[in-house]
């Protein structure tokens, strides 16, 4: 659709050119005579092959072919009507012209064919099919997808020859064919992965006397112990986990814990529940990614956990055990939060960071370093590379006469994989390391390393491994960051080479290389990347880094020359018991990057967004891959996507009343904006991303809008009555004076006395469990009677989840 409305741009700009042709030279041509033409032969002057046109020098008018000029057939004049000039020309011209761009659009396509760039849409078109699976109301056939690719498949072997007349047609078809071939087996992908998996969770909330065997250990920094545990098998009964839960759970101990490490056994009481979904319809759900992970609960300790020896089998360590065993090394010999980001950055364990150092490097644009991703693999294969050359440089004999570079390569290539495993092999992390690896082994092969077509072959690698991180924001934002800045440097790479051959180039002092090749590359790499992750920033965490340019501009040197390098010689000098000393030089760098997160983040704006639609993604997601992935000038169409994305930026609609999914918090929102909340005080994490997603705008309009009792609270919104209820007493009363029940506890039978179509609408335990968190939009004035109104309120409930469940939210309906 974008495509041809950028074709309608096109031709309109080319009559404006015509008409606006036409008229100036009209008066030059009213004073020479002109030949008038048969109405008959003007119809279409181009198709005929045996008219010639004559090549006319520039300045003369040619505009018409040399046959209808020539007196070898002489017309009488009741043959003719108007001269050639106004509708015919135009006629012809326009003709031309969409004639000459519909070429100029196969021209086009044909060389970004030649550039091989087709193929690097198909992890786009993969993704889109694995979206796809991922959001149908119901669970597909499973032989549906798979036999759609077959038959696209089949169809695109069959299209491949064919008479030249039709080749553009048949071309066309083909590509369609394979690309519907490629969004079939993404989907087909997805869910081959997610019948894979059999995680159980829980359908309600537990308390339970839980034993098991400890798989991680994530310390805080006030304190709390959070655990991975493997229960042991339940039979079921009271007080027990249902039977064959076979899932890991998540146990937090409050007031913390013994010395408890991975693959030892643990025991205590515990009240668990399964993973939240998300706080607003849209929002991000923390159960989905918990369903892959294979988390089918999370809770806490009543009490002080019970530390019952190891577990029984033996063997070499697990890598969690030995990440632990290093995080612990690196917070003795860096207590604080010296050490708890040295962690992070070392083996990924981010649960020593507190939440003010955490969003001062959010708000700074700076939290990127926190995730190990391609900047942490670069570095680190940049200095093993490094370190083994000036090694090998002190051997003349072999370093001029082995392939030096390429053993090097090798060895980066096996510390980028010991540093993947030990940091937890996350999908950013996962990307960089395949992003590195597929250099590396180019640079083994003596071939190019850094091109689109790998950023290519890592997403669809990492999409085969994972489908699910399609709908990651750490994929999403790893990936674009990624193909942003290979894009950036393909285009100034091509420039310097044509300065080059035009002997353009000059050579400049030290000073001014440092300052355009380091100091400008740090800038556009950290704008280019900062542009390209802000659309997603925006879109799941509501909010970018205004100044975060001037934050990477100051931190990231310290970063790229200290952290990292000091980073990779305290975890080679730890077998040998030295580690203290590099992480001391690498702790004078890191409390420096912190410097410049807290003062960016107490001098720049808050940089909240609000939440945006999913159009506005959509389209934004377009414009940035037609930007990045194209080579000609085609790519001006994402601008086209951008101006849509923008236009869409506005169209969210803030609901009037948000309830979360276990019905104890409410809350209400003013005409402009503001919010009221029926607990202030109560489940301050989702109402922390409320506030991200509907920022306030207005005063404390609503704030004393709820009327409370020992049966509960209602407030009156938009002419409508809304009652939250917290006891039984009093339902009937309630059923009669209110629009809307909110009932946080099973209320079967509730206002069965009253008539179908008086009763008020119910949204109990039971519907909160199955569809998750509600958004309620009304319209209608607030100046309107309430109950029994005889003016039509629209009222339109919006849920987190549909009616039919899926493998991830079938625990939801699931009857005990």
């Amino acid at each position: 659709m974008q495509g041809a409305l950028w074709l309608l741009l096109a031709v309109g700009a080319q009559v404006c050119g015509v008409v606006s042709e036409w008229f100036c030279v009209s008066e030059r041509r009213s004073n020479r005579q002109e030949e008038w033409l048969p109405v008959t032969e003007a119809v279409d002057l181009y198709a005929d092959p045996s008219v010639s046109f004559d090549v006319h020098e520039p300045g003369e008018d040619a505009l018409l072919p040399t046959a209808l000029w020539s007196d070898a057939s002489p017309a009488l004049p009741e043959q003719f009507h108007l001269p050639a000039a106004a509708p015919q020309r135009l006629k012809l011209r326009l003709a031309q012209v969409t004639r000459t761009v519909l070429d100029d659009l196969s021209n086009a396509l044909t060389r970004e064919q030649a550039a091989g760039v087709f193929f690097l849409w198909s992890p786009v078109f993969f993704a889109i099919g694995c979206i796809t699976y991922f959001n149908v109301p119901r669970e597909p056939l499973a032989f549906a997808f798979p036999v759609l690719a077959l038959i696209c498949a089949f169809s695109t072997y069959t299209l491949r020859g064919g008479p030249a007349l039709h080749s553009r047609g048949r071309s066309l078809l083909r590509g369609g064919a394979l690309a519907l071939c490629i969004f079939a087996l993404g989907a087909s992908a997805a869910h081959w992965r997610t019948a894979s998996l059999n995680t159980t969770m829980l359908s309600r909330a537990y308390v339970i006397d839980l034993k098991g065997t400890v798989e991680r250990v994530e310390r805080r920094s006030d304190g709390r112990v959070r655990y991975t545990v493997l229960p042991d098998a339940s039979a079921g009964g009271r007080g027990a986990l249902p039977e064959n839960f076979n899932a890991l759970v998540r146990v937090t101990a409050r007031k913390g814990g013994p010395n408890i490490a991975t693959g030892e056994r643990i025991a205590g009481k515990a009240r668990l529940a399964p993973p939240s979904g998300p706080s607003y319809p849209g929002g991000y759900s923390f159960a989905f990614q918990s369903w892959f992970d294979g988390i089918g609960a999370s809770g806490f300790f009543l009490g002080k956990p019970q530390r019952l020896g190891s577990a029984e089998d033996g063997g070499w360590p697990s890598v969690n055990g030995v990440r632990e065993s290093i995080v612990s090394v690196i917070r003795t010999a860096l207590p604080g939060q010296s050490g708890a980001l040295a962690s992070a950055l070392i083996v990924g364990d981010r649960s020593g960071i507190d939440e003010e150092t955490a969003e001062a490097l959010r708000l700074s644009g700076l939290a990127h370093i926190l995730a190990i991703s391609g900047l942490h693999m670069a570095l680190l294969s940049a200095t093993v590379i490094a370190l083994m050359r000036v090694g090998f440089a002190c051997a003349p004999s072999v370093a001029l006469t082995r392939p030096v570079k390429k053993w090097a390569a090798a060895t980066a290539l096996l510390a980028a994989t010991i540093y993947l495993v030990l940091s937890g092999g996350s999908v950013a992390t996962q990307r960089a390391w395949i992003m590195v690896a597929i250099m590396l082994v180019a640079v083994m092969l003596d071939q190019r390393a850094l091109t689109m077509r790998n950023v290519a072959i890592a997403a669809l690698i990492v999409l085969l491994i994972t489908p699910e991180a399609v709908l990651m924001p750490g994929f999403q934002m790893s990936f674009a960051a990624v193909a942003a800045l290979v894009a950036s440097y393909e285009v100034l790479t091509k420039r310097t080479r044509e300065k080059r051959k035009a002997s353009q180039w000059q050579r400049h002092s030290v000073l001014r290389r440092f300052i355009v090749r380091d100091v400008g590359g740090l800038a556009m790499t950290s704008l280019v990347a900062g542009l390209a992750t802000g659309l997603f920033a925006a879109y799941h965490f509501h909010r970018v880094a205004a100044l975060g340019l001037i934050a990477n501009l100051a931190a990231m040197p310290l970063v790229s020359v200290i952290v990292m390098p000091l980073a990779l010689i305290s975890v080679l000098a730890m077998p040998f018991g030295l580690e203290s000393y590099p992480l001391w030089v690498m702790a004078m760098g890191v409390e420096g990057v912190v410097g410049v997160a807290k003062w960016v983040a107490e001098h720049g704006p808050s940089g909240a967004t609000g939440r945006l639609t999913v159009s506005t993604l959509i389209f934004a997601t377009l414009g940035l891959l037609v930007l990045c992935l194209l080579k000609t000038r085609l790519r001006l169409i994402g601008v086209g996507f951008f101006i849509l994305a923008g236009l869409m930026a506005g169209k969210s609609a803030r609901p009037d009343v948000l309830i979360l999914e276990n019905g104890r918090q409410v809350a209400v929102f003013g005409s402009q904006g503001n919010m009221a909340l029926l607990r202030p005080r109560a489940e301050k994490f989702s109402v922390g991303i409320w506030q991200r997603a509907y920022p306030f705008s207005g005063g404390n309009e609503v704030a004393e809008r709820f009327a409370c009792d020992l049966g509960g609270c209602s407030f009156e919104t938009q002419g409508l009555v809304i009652a939250h209820i917290s006891a039984r007493h009093g339902l009937g009363d309630d059923c009669h004076m209110a629009d809307i029940l909110i009932v946080p506890f099973a209320a079967d039978g509730l206002c069965s006395d009253m008539a179908e179509i008086e009763r008020p609408l119910i949204i109990d335990q039971k519907n909160l469990r199955r569809h998750g968190a509600h958004a309620l939009h009304i319209g209608g004035s607030a100046n309107s009677a309430s109950k029994g109104s005889t003016r039509a309120i629209k009222l339109r409930v919006e849920k987190s989840f549909s009616a039919a469940p899926r493998l991830w939210t079938r625990h939801r309906f699931a009857v005990d």
